[in-house]
């Protein structure tokens, strides 16, 4: 079975990794001042984004 890729404009991924970096950037801060689980969310959220984006 093929799976189908999906076509997706270079603005939206553009718009999408950049949302993901800014996640990513706010939890280096979050571990810069010790919010531990914070941050873990944060970069796990951020990961789920980029899924989210491949899957979609």
């Amino acid at each position: 079975m093929k799976f189908q890729e999906k076509a997706s404009s270079a603005k939206t991924h553009f718009i999408i990794s950049f949302i993901k970096s800014i996640i990513r950037l706010i939890g280096c801060g979050a571990l810069f001042y010790g919010y531990i689980p914070l941050a873990a969310l944060l970069f796990g959220g951020a990961e789920l984004l980029g899924i989210a984006e491949e899957v979609f």
